[in-house]
Parts: structure tokens; sequence; C-alpha cells
């Protein structure tokens, strides 16, 4: 039988069997008319003419089939139908040609059979040797041929060609044994074939998968998943290169810088996931919305450049930058609703400024800063102010890492009073600086530095240890209030760093009250509100500063454990009765006295300001009516020599 369930195997046979098969008949074709020759005269026409015609002109048929049906070398179908159709011919071929030899046998001499029984013989092993790869068909050809060759002879009665007989006998089975051996080898080596097929097929196919894996790492390293915008990593080394080719074609290239106002808020009151999907909207209007943009990338978190390499001068390319507020102009349609989000946008164009590619970045993200430190003028282009400004914060930067900063920073405090006892209850530490190199530093100036260099956490555990060695010349019932900035929040290290220090210097925790923003609390509000809970559980007193200017919640405020809200200045200056500044700082004062919390008023400079205040019931207040922010050692003969106030008092700020 011819083996149906390995195509690779069926194949292989019917490739190899489509070469020997013509030698086959070639073999029988040329035996049979050698004998013909031999016998021509001696047997009748029938036997050497028509019938040896007729079995040529059947052998050129079969030969045909097998020369077309090689196009289909690659069915296995087509492969198997040959292959069964040679098991046949292995049986019908010896019956043809040997049943012609034995009837030819009679009219010849004893040569001319000699003849015929070699022919024979010879003609059996050709053919089960070229048949080799198809076991089946050799093992039928040696069942057909030697029993009828030997009972043919045999019956004869010669003894010599019954030898004759028993020797092609014994030839044709070890043919087939040979062959047998042969078609295991062969089948062993198609198999091996087929298996180092498979696992070629595997590799190349592990090959495929693999570089598609890496063409996909490979955009993943340089693009953000979320917006399919390139990533920072890409970003700078296409900055790079637009960079190096804008200098030396010499034309202008800008970088643009924005990130989102609002975008935590939204994230917190509509979650992450209403986030993520206005970033995306933000990425697909500034693919659409911006023209002439080089390369437009997320940097991070809702912070996004463009890079603009196509302007025909400086001021095209600051033009095509100011476009990106484009991107805010429409509200952002999401599943919850349409919300409306501002921009900052920062600017630094070249030849105008910069000397390298980082250098043209910062400068934008500089003049980022810039525009967010002015909400009515979301725009900043880089140039001669910032660039002052810039070298100024790398003198203060230095300066901050400087080993005598212990000596130059120092605490200033100004007195938090109760209006209705007429007593100070505590004061706030405030941070002041006195460089050798840079004079009075303000700390509005080098406080934000110190955040952005990461230097806020050394600097705070700097001045909390010398406002505590202050404390301890204070009357006992004066609280400290000091303040903490995003940073110090977000760091847990800190924290802990800062409740040693208190520990170390046996200050009371009831005593010591932090002040802290709501920008601060906004910025990670669960690990704000984590560190704030630790705070409390030693006792530590909380207090939210600058209350109502920023971008917090009352759901937020809930949330966390206050014992204190600050009124922000800017509601009190100029506060008189029906004005809105008026409205609110009422609202705020009956919200601490709903939440069961003080508020203090910050801010609070001229009596009339007071008097408003007092009306509307305000206990706690701060500000330079009472007193500017005063030296450690001026505290106790401040608390000691204080009177209560007169109503027509004024103090101005200075």
């Amino acid at each position: 039988m011819v083996p149906s369930g390995n195509p690779e195997l069926t194949l292989a046979q019917f490739r190899a069997l489509h070469r020997q098969i013509p030698l086959v008949y070639f073999v029988c074709l040329f035996g049979g008319w050698t004998v013909v020759a031999n016998m021509w005269g001696q047997a009748p026409l029938a036997l050497v003419l028509y019938y040896p015609v007729a079995v040529t002109a059947f052998a050129i048929y079969r030969l045909s089939i097998w020369s077309t049906g090689f196009a289909s070398a690659e069915d296995p179908t087509h492969a198997l139908r040959r292959l069964r159709s040679a098991n046949r011919m292995a049986v019908l071929n010896p019956v043809l040609y040997g049943a012609w030899a034995m009837a030819l046998f009679p009219y010849g001499d004893p040569f001319a059979q000699g003849q015929i029984v070699f022919t024979v013989g010879i003609c059996n092993v050709a053919c089960t040797f070229c048949m080799l790869h198809l076991r089946s068909a050799t093992i039928m050809n040696a069942l057909v041929v030697n029993p009828v060759y030997f009972s043919y002879f045999a019956w004869a009665g010669d003894g010599v060609f019954i030898y004759f007989a028993l020797c092609g006998i014994v030839v044709s089975l070890v043919a087939v044994a040979i062959s047998n051996f042969h078609y295991k080898d062969f089948v062993r080596l198609v198999l091996a074939g087929q298996k180092l097929h498979d696992q070629q097929a595997e590799l190349e196919k592990k090959n495929t998968e693999l570089q598609r894996l890496n063409s996909e790492n490979d955009w993943l390293a340089k693009h953000d998943p979320l917006t399919g915008l390139p990533n920072r990593r890409l970003y700078f080394a296409e900055l790079s290169d637009r960079y190096e080719k804008a200098r030396r074609e010499a034309r202008p290239i800008a970088v643009c810088v924005f990130d989102l106002g609002g975008f935590k808020p939204i994230n917190d009151i509509y979650g992450h996931e209403v986030g993520d999907s206005l970033l995306v909207e933000i990425a697909n209007r500034l693919r659409h919305s911006v023209p002439g943009v080089g390369i437009a990338a997320r940097l991070g978190g809702d912070e996004f450049a463009v890079v603009i390499d196509t302007a025909s001068s400086p001021a095209d390319a600051e033009q095509r930058g100011r476009r990106v507020l484009n991107v805010f102009e429409t509200g952002f349609k999401l599943p919850e609703g349409t919300v409306r989000i501002s921009g900052y946008v920062g600017v630094a164009v070249w030849p105008q400024t910069s000397t390298t590619s980082t250098e043209l970045h910062e400068q934008a993200l500089y003049a980022l800063q810039t525009a967010k430190r002015d909400p009515s003028c979301p725009f900043a282009v880089f140039g001669n102010a910032q660039a002052d400004e810039m070298r100024q914060t790398v003198l203060l930067e230095r300066a901050l890492l400087a080993p005598d900063l212990t000596d130059e920073i120092y605490c200033a405090f100004q007195p938090q009073m109760n209006i209705r006892t007429n007593t100070v209850t505590g004061l706030e530490c405030l941070a002041r600086w006195n460089s050798p190199d840079l004079g009075q530093v303000p700390p509005g100036l080098f406080i934000p530095v110190a955040e952005r260099a990461g230097l806020i956490n050394r600097l705070t555990l700097l001045l909390l240890e010398k406002a505590l060695k202050e404390v301890h010349r204070w009357p006992s019932d004066l609280h400290l209030s000091f303040n903490l900035s995003p940073s110090n929040l977000s760091s847990k290290g800190f924290i802990y760093q800062m409740l040693e220090l208190v520990k170390k210097h046996g200050f009371p925790a009831s005593r010591l009250e932090v002040e802290i923003t709501e920008t601060a609390v906004m910025w990670d509000f669960e690990q704000a509100k984590a560190a704030i809970e630790v705070l409390k559980e030693v006792g530590i007193g909380i207090a939210l500063d600058d209350f109502g200017t920023g971008y917090s919640s009352l759901k937020h405020i809930h949330l966390l454990p206050l014992d204190k809200i600050k009124v922000d200045r800017s509601f009190v200056r100029n506060i008189r009765p029906n004005s809105t500044s008026y409205g609110i700082v009422k609202s705020l004062l009956n919200l601490s006295r709903d939440m069961g919390i003080s508020c203090v008023v910050e801010g609070v400079e001229t009596a009339e300001e007071l008097l408003v205040l007092q009306n509307l019931g305000a206990e706690y207040i701060q500000g330079y009516f009472f007193s500017k922010p005063i030296k450690a050692e001026e505290v106790g003969s401040y608390v000691a020599d204080y009177r209560p106030v007169l109503k027509g008092d004024v103090v101005k700020a200075s």
C-alpha cells in the first residue's frame, strides 16, 4: 500500500519515481526488442511484431501520463493517485511482458531461450531498483514475477533453466531486500528533511515574530502609547538632527513647549480615563490644527512639545508657535460632557537664542514657566529678559548648593493674633536669605528655584531646625506655624525626617502647625492626604494656606483632616460691605464654622480692613497691621510688650 498519512513523503516518492519510471519502461522495451530481433523469423508475427508494437504504444502512453503529471508535483492528492497507479502497473507490466516471454520461449533454440530467461531476470532486477522509492511496487513486482518465473521453467522440465530461474529469484529477492533498506533510508531522509523544514519554518515564524516585536518595541520606545505621538526620547533625537540641519542651512527653527491649565482637577474629578481621552483629543488637534510642524511630541503628563523647522523667518516661527493656542479655542467633547481647559505656551527660536538643541528646549521650558506666572498672557517667547532670569536662576542654584548656606539662611516670624482676646496666639516662620554675593534674596525668588532644582527638602529641614532652636525661648502657649511645599508633601522620606527633627529638639507636636497650599494638595492628592494623616497622628496641626486661590474642591477639603484654613490677602485688600470679596470672606468664615475648624485671615494691613473683618466675626488675623515679619530675637519682646491695637492704627506694607 502507498502511505497516505504523510503528504511530504508522498510528494518525495512521486518526485523520485517521476525521474525513474522512464528508466523502467526503457529497460523493459529495450530488453523486449532485443528478444524480438533475435526471435524474428522463428516465431509468429503476432508475437514478434504486433504484440511488441502494442505493448510499446502502451508504454509510450504511460510515459506521457507521467511526464505531463509533473506539473502537479506539489499536489499530494495527485501524487498519491500516481503512486497507486504505479502499484497497479507493478502487477500489470510483469504480466504483459512475462506472458509474452513465455509465449515466445517454445519457438526459440537453446540460445534464444537463454536470452529470454536472462532478459526476464535482468529486467525484473532493474525494475526493482528503479522503483525502490515505492516499496509496495517492488514487493508486488517480485510477488508476481518470481512465482510465475519459477513455475513456468519448472513445468518446462529443463534443469538448466530451473537453476537459471532459481538464481534469478534469489537475485530478485536480494534486490528487493536492498531496495527495502534504501527505502527505509529514503523515508528517514525525507522525515529528517521534513523535520528540518518544520524547524526552519518555526525559526522563520519566530524570526518574523521577533522582527515584529522588535519593531513594536522600537515604536513603543520612541512613541507615547496613549496618543501615538513621539515621546521624549524620539523628540530630543529629532530635535538634535533638525537643529543641526537648520544651523547648516542658516534657517530658523523654533521649539514650542506647552502644558494644560486645569488638567489635574479634571483628572481628579472625572477620573483618569476621561483625562486620557482629553490627552488623545489634544494630540489629534495638534496633528491637524498646527501647520508647519516638523514634529509634535508628548513629553510626559500633560506636557507637549512642537518643533517648527519650516518657517521663513524667526517672526514666522514665533507666529506659528502662537497657533498652538488654537488647540484650546473650542471645548473638548467627552462622554461626560464638554470641558474647556486652557494652555500655557513657551517658545524659543534659533538663531535669536541658544547654541545647542538642548539649550533651545530649556529656553522654551523657561518661557513656559514665564507664561504660567501670568495667566492673563498664556504665551511667552524666550528673549533677553528671560535670558537674564535664567542666568540669575543658575546663580541662585549654585548659591543654594554652597556649603555656607546654613549661615546665610535664617528665619523671620510674623505674629498671628486673636482679635477677640487681643492676644498673640502663634507665629508663622518665614524663610529669609542674606547672601554675601547676591544680597537679600526674596523668598518668592529662591523658594521656586529650590523647588525646581530638587533642593527644597534640604532647605525646608534647615529652616525647620533653625526655627525649633528659637521656639524654646517663647512662651509655652505660642504655637509655631511652618510652611511645607508640594515637593515636601509628595516625599514620604521627608515627612519622617521632619518628625525625627521635631523629636530630636523635644518640641511638643501639639504646638507645631504646618501650612500647606491648595496647589501642594492638588499636586498629588492621595500622597498629600497620606502625609497629612501621618502628621495628624503625632498631634501636628494642619492649616490650608491661601484658601480659595487654588484648584481644590470642597470634596477634597472635606476629605482632609484640617484644623485651620487661611484666607488669602487677595480677598482682603480693600474689602468693604457689598463687595465680591466681602461675600467670599463671609462664606469662607461660615464654611470654617460649619466644619468646626479655625480660620485665619491673612494680609490685613489697615484699620478699615480689620473693622470689616471684626464685623464679619473673624477671630484670627495676620498681617502688617499688627506686625511685619520680625527677627527671632525680637519675638520675646514683641509678645511681652504687645498691647491691644487701636482701630485707627494703620501699618503700611514695606
